[in-house]
């Protein structure tokens, strides 16, 4: 599959065939090494089996992760070990052994150029290649002058100081948004491979604290310290590795916040800094499987290789970039058949090679290779780029790759700066893996990257400029891989809210389970909004592929939340559970703070820009917004609007209450719109209508509804419109509510107790329960004697006020 040019896309981007095979062309015959070489040459020498080697000598939780992610047919034989007769033979030939790699089968040794013939003429020997030096060039653009982060004041404590500067490259690939789902990389164990880490840095202190690194190893001095060490390296060793490591994971709180800041980390530097910058093959091959023993599941890798020191006279010319020639290659698509997913730079390469300057692993199956953006999403000057000579695209995702903040070691151990190129868009790609696999830890890699390229950017239409785009990490979460078993529970009613007095409601769940895995212990959890846990009711068989259960309502359940889950908690929909839920509302009102995700919500328009947005808030971390990562667009019509409806069936009247900022330029409007029919037919509420202007505090909006007196299904949008003169950050709205007046205690109906809560508010100023809008009997936007007059004649008279 993976020869065939010109297959349809998906087939490009998930192969099925196993990426294990036998050891990779361009082997040279031992006089043409011995030729070109006076002293010592590093090979590698390739054997054709592995004899009587023995067992696998891997963590037991590599074997699980190859148990439940790996593929079984290439995994026993890839983590068997290379034979240790085969090394002692060639060692006994005069090879001084520096690496040795189970998974190509294959050693790298110093040999002299005399003893090269011997070692090939060996029976079990498949044949030599060059240990090629990759020749590192700096990146792009240079590094800014570093900041030292003040410590946060007590006072700052909006949503985005718990991240600093980071908000930006972080909320362009929505992580924000999940962190406050609780999914912060948690349990994920990430492998950096680099050229080394400043350990004592402030942005890495939390993780040593809490016990977050879990090994280390130099492949280079082959000891167990990354950090930099004077006696053994030169200036700038370590710096690279700081700053792509704090990305991930760095944390300083209330300054800096790297986006898998709950994950488990172990560091491999692979990378030398002398004078020449030379990157050694084999290290990094060593440091993957080094990785992959321990049990890594992500593993991200900044460094490439195309152009090499010219002793070994084996740059990789274009056609040589196919997954199956490069040595760093084959072992980053082995990673992803033993249940690792690599991502990797792209490559600075562009004005060097235009459309063919993908560099080497990033050109491997099954990985992700990562390209760059700037902060407004444009592709950079420098990003490499192409059609593998097999015909598949790369890069496959984007991130931002330009003025990137990070971790810097210069002047000092808490100090942080900008820099650029697809190095640091890399560990932002790493950091969305991560995320995404604390949502879901039972997906195989391939499962991780199909949900990220799907739900991208531009995964209408992947190309060699953008590949699929900048990753949604919370639209991947909700993406359902084709290998996986959901349970999806199907919302029947068009109506959010149920009357008051339901004893009982029924829930159908869809089983969707294409591979046919088993699925046991089916249920149905539930739980009132205010209850400390949940309880659960068995999901039973029903026609063809769903299930049925019936929740039991109580008289004074408001909010009910609930979803489906099986196999013991591991399958199971919505991916959030029990953070974000299925939800009934059993009183004749409708709150939503915007900290629940969209559930209530969905987009329209051209480009289905609203969202929840953490950029500004008034209650807790959201808000949503028309563009929530930035200005809006250009002849925009943009609309947020209810999936459901509620009934306005009371004896009473009803208001909308919301809370909005916003910044507008002259042209642009915004407005909220009603309809009574299910949003076939909407209006426009006059008093809603802003042009132009900036308002930057957020107000509180009373809406009144007494013009829509028992609708039986009433919903509610926002709607942004634009020019094409310009645009501006947009409108933010948050705890949008439509509620009744006078049922100040939200139970639904009015009583004796709403006349008392009133009486209290009025006379002696105690708020109550409910929003104080609610006190306004009379809809008159004034809290006055005569609101509880209104009040007394509903309750005692049922003669509801007359409002607006």
């Amino acid at each position: 599959m993976r020869g065939l040019i010109g297959l349809l896309a998906f087939f490009l981007v998930f192969p099925g065939v196993s990426s294990f095979a036998s050891p990779p062309p361009h082997f040279l015959p031992a006089v043409q090494l011995a030729k070109s070489h006076r002293d010592s040459i590093k090979v590698w020498v390739f054997f054709r089996d592995k004899a009587l080697s023995g067992p696998e000598n891997i963590s037991p939780r590599a074997a699980l992760r190859i148990v439940r992610k790996g593929n079984s047919t290439v995994s026993a034989e890839a983590e068997r070990p290379v034979s240790a007769d085969y090394i002692r033979q060639i060692e006994n030939l005069g090879a001084r052994v520096w690496q040795v790699s189970r998974w190509l089968n294959a050693a790298s040794a110093w040999v002299a150029p005399e003893k090269l013939a011997a070692i090939e003429r060996l029976p079990f020997v498949a044949g030599l290649r060059p240990v090629a030096a990759y020749l590192r060039k700096p990146d792009p653009e240079p590094s800014e002058p570093a900041i030292e982060l003040p410590p946060l004041k007590a006072t700052e404590t909006a949503y985005a100081d718990s991240y600093g500067p980071t908000i930006t490259q972080l909320d362009s690939l929505n992580i924000p948004l999940v962190h406050t789902l609780g999914r912060r990389g948690d349990s994920v164990l990430v492998a950096m491979l680099d050229d080394g880490y400043r350990k004592s840095h402030s942005a890495f202190s939390q993780l040593y604290a809490n016990g977050q690194v879990l090994a280390e190893y130099d492949f280079i001095q082959k000891d167990s310290n990354t950090a930099p060490d004077p006696a053994e390296d030169l200036d700038g060793q370590g710096n690279h590795g700081t700053a792509t490591w704090s990305i991930v994971g760095g944390r300083q709180p209330g300054s800096y916040l790297g986006g898998a800041f709950m994950s488990h980390f172990i560091l491999a530097k692979t990378e030398y800094i002398p004078a020449e910058n030379r990157v050694e093959e084999d290290n990094w091959v060593a440091a993957l499987e080094w990785a992959d023993s321990i049990g890594a599941d992500l593993v991200s890798s900044s460094l490439g290789y195309r152009v090499f020191d010219d002793t070994c006279a084996c740059n990789y010319a274009y056609a040589d970039l196919n997954g199956a020639t490069a040595v760093t290659s084959i072992a980053a698509s082995m990673a992803a058949d033993l249940g690792i997913l690599v991502s990797n730079a792209a490559g600075n390469e562009l004005a060097a090679w235009g459309d063919t300057s993908i560099i080497a692993p990033a050109d491997a199956f099954d990985i992700l290779a990562c390209g760059a953006v700037d902060s407004f999403g444009v592709v950079t000057v420098f990003s490499s780029r192409g059609i593998t000579p097999d015909g598949r695209i790369k890069p496959e995702l984007l991130a931002q790759g330009s003025r990137v903040y990070l971790a810097s070691s210069i002047p000092g151990l808490t100090s942080f700066t900008r820099s650029s190129g697809t190095s640091f868009a890399t560990p932002l790609i790493t950091t969305a893996s991560a995320v995404l696999m604390s949502v879901h830890p039972d997906w195989a890699p391939r499962q991780i990257r199909e949900a990220l390229m799907l739900t991208a950017s531009n995964a209408s239409s992947p190309n060699i400029l953008r590949g699929w785009g900048v990753p949604d990490v919370y639209k991947a979460a909700l993406f359902r891989p084709d290998s996986t078993v959901t349970l999806e529970v199907v919302r029947e009613s068009t109506i959010a809210n149920l009357p008051t007095g339901t004893s009982s409601f029924p829930v159908k769940v869809v089983v969707h389970n294409p591979r046919g895995f088993p699925v046991s212990s089916p249920q149905l959890f539930y739980k009132e909004a205010s209850a400390p846990g949940f309880s659960s009711v068995a999901l039973t068989p029903a026609a063809g592929d769903t299930l049925t259960a019936t929740i039991p309502i109580a008289p004074a359940n408001r909010e009910i939340f609930y979803y489906a889950s099986a196999n013991g908690g591991v399958v199971k929909d919505p991916v959030f559970a029990p953070l974000w839920l299925y939800r009934l509302i059993l009183r004749p009102w409708f709150r939503d703070n915007a900290d629940s995700g969209s559930y209530d919500w969905s987009a329209s328009g051209a480009t289905l820009s609203w969202g929840p947005s953490g950029r500004q808030a008034y209650s807790g971390p959201f808000s949503f917004g028309d563009s929530p990562r930035g200005n809006y667009r250009n002849n925009a019509d943009e609309r947020w609007q209810m999936n459901r409806g509620i009934r306005l069936d009371s004896f009473t009247n009803y208001f909308l209450r919301y809370f909005e900022r916003y910044a507008l330029v002259p042209g642009d409007s915004i407005m909220v719109q009603i309809s009574t029919d299910g949003g076939v037919n909407w209006s426009t509420m006059a008093s809603t209508v802003r042009t132009t202007g900036t308002l930057s505090t957020w107000t509180e909006r009373i809406v009144p509804l007494g013009a829509y007196y028992r609708s039986s299904n009433f919903r509610v949008r926002f709607r942004l419109k634009s020019d094409l003169s310009g645009t501006a950050d947009g409108w933010y709205v948050d705890d949008v509510a439509i509620l009744m007046r006078g049922d100040l205690n939200g139970d639904g109906v009015l009583t004796p107790t709403d006349v008392v809560l009133e009486l209290l508010y009025l006379f002696s100023g105690i708020l109550p329960p409910m929003p104080l809008a609610a006190v306004d009997m009379n809809g008159d936007l004034s809290y006055l004697p005569s609101d509880a007059v209104c009040l007394l004649s509903t309750v005692f008279s049922s003669s509801p006020c007359s409002t607006p």
